[in-house]
Parts: C-alpha cells; structure tokens; sequence
C-alpha cells in the first residue's frame, strides 16, 4: 500500500477493502481534525496510538491516548491535539 497525502497531517492508504478505511495522522505540536465527509469527517473512527502521546476531544469526551493505546470516536466531529502519531481505521462515507 502506497499513501495518499490527504493533508498536511494525514496520509489515507487505499485499500482493496471496500468495509474500511486506513489513514495514518502524524501531529507535531498542533490539532487535527477531519476534513469534509469524503475525508472522513463525522464518520465513526478507532484511533491506534503508535508513538507519543495525544488528547481527543468531541462533544462529549476528552480522552488522553498515549503510545499503545486506542479509542472509539464516534460520529461526531472529533480534534486531535498533541504529539502522535496515531492510525485511523473508520468506515466509508456513504
């Protein structure tokens, strides 16, 4: 698999499978958030902690993920604040 810049911050890997989508977010002092619903945003995410350490934040909850660790995102638009680099598993927009 080859990435696909999809901004300064996240790469999307195109995958044969069409149940999921894979993108890899590598935040260096600054936040994340999804672009518009082709990007993925509002779309329901696992986030996978590869290295540092990162707070995501919707409009319920803050959650501090760190190297190892994961988290549900739900639909709703989320930010991704620290240093990370975090991979991002969701589904297709429809």
């Amino acid at each position: 698999l080859h990435p696909v810049k999809r901004s300064e911050s996240e790469a999307y890997y195109p995958t044969p499978a069409a149940e999921f989508n894979l993108s890899h977010i590598r935040i260096s002092s600054g936040e994340f958030r999804p672009g518009d619903a082709a990007e993925g945003a509002g779309i329901p995410s696992i986030l996978f902690c590869t290295e540092g350490s990162a707070t995501v934040r919707d409009d319920e909850n803050e959650t501090v993920l760190n190297k190892g660790e994961s988290v549900f995102v739900s639909s709703a638009d989320f930010i991704i604040t620290g240093t990370a680099d975090i991979y991002r598993a969701s589904v297709p927009a429809v």
